[in-house]
């Protein structure tokens, strides 16, 4: 229909979701963080976090143009499933709450 509005691409609803998370990465860091880390531990997490957000904006994207709607739906569905678990192990692995 002519009056609904234009889905926006991966790529631009990517670019938006990493300026709203950066800017409250920023303002969290320098309201609350900034006596207990450095700003080189700052970078180096935005950037880390960064390449995350990129290769899954990439990949969700080159997932909707091969596969059909219900194929794509399971397939992000057993991808998050699969990168929680994949954080979880790393968690575990890490010893965190261990002193």
């Amino acid at each position: 229909e002519a009056d609904e509005p234009a889905l926006w691409s991966f790529g631009m609803a990517g670019t938006l979701a990493w300026v709203i998370y950066m800017t409250g990465a920023i303002i969290v860091y320098f309201v609350c963080l900034q006596e207990a880390s450095t700003i080189g531990h700052f970078i180096t997490s935005a950037l880390i976090s960064s390449l995350v957000f990129s290769w899954i904006c990439y990949d969700a994207a080159q997932l909707c143009r091969k596969m059909s709607p219900d194929d794509y739906m399971k397939g992000v569905i057993h991808f998050y499933t699969d990168l929680f678990f994949v954080c979880l192990c790393c968690a575990f692995l890490s010893c965190v709450g261990q002193s």
